[in-house]
């Protein structure tokens, strides 16, 4: 076996073994991870604002039951921008029909997309736009939100003082 053919295979033997090391450190601290059902933060004194952004592309038939469960939470300072992003389907009416419903849900039509955009990320922007909250959540269309999920987030949020959360 030539030199560079032993180089080879001890450099291939060394990043076999730095990935498996990795790969045992990430699962080692996923299985230490805790899911936020188990947590019991601290309840701030007062509440930040916290708007929730949605954007929503031909989500008609999701859309309605995944807001049932976001208007269901019993967050004290909640604003919803709901974006219908150039629908052809009910999704327009269904945001209409929300928002005629909840005065905590602010209702935007996107009818074109600009030149360089891209769909979801227009609409994110053209969201945060009109948002006036201290936090900012973005969700998609189809999410079903537990009970309590928004008060036990912030409040894990300033009591570890996070800058932001990705949840799982």
């Amino acid at each position: 076996m030539s030199t560079a053919s032993w180089l080879l295979a001890i450099w291939a033997v060394f990043a076999c073994l730095v990935w498996s090391l990795t790969y045992l450190r990430a699962s080692q601290n996923l299985l230490s991870l805790q899911l936020l059902k188990q947590l019991q933060p601290q309840l701030p004194p007062n509440w930040p604002k916290l708007s929730v952004v949605i954007p929503a592309c031909n989500e008609g038939d999701t859309l309605k039951q995944a807001l049932t469960t976001l208007l269901q939470q019993d967050y004290p300072d909640l604003e919803i921008v709901l974006v219908n992003d150039r629908s052809t389907d009910d999704t327009s009416s269904v945001v209409d029909q929300m928002a005629a419903k909840d005065p905590r849900i602010n209702p935007v039509h996107i009818s074109h997309l600009p030149d360089g955009w891209l769909g979801k990320v227009h609409a994110l922007h053209v969201a945060t736009q009109k948002i006036s909250g201290d936090w900012i959540l973005f969700t998609d269309a189809d999410v079903h939100f537990q009970p309590d999920v928004l008060r036990k987030t912030i409040a894990l949020c300033l009591e570890q003082q996070l800058d932001h959360l990705i949840p799982n």
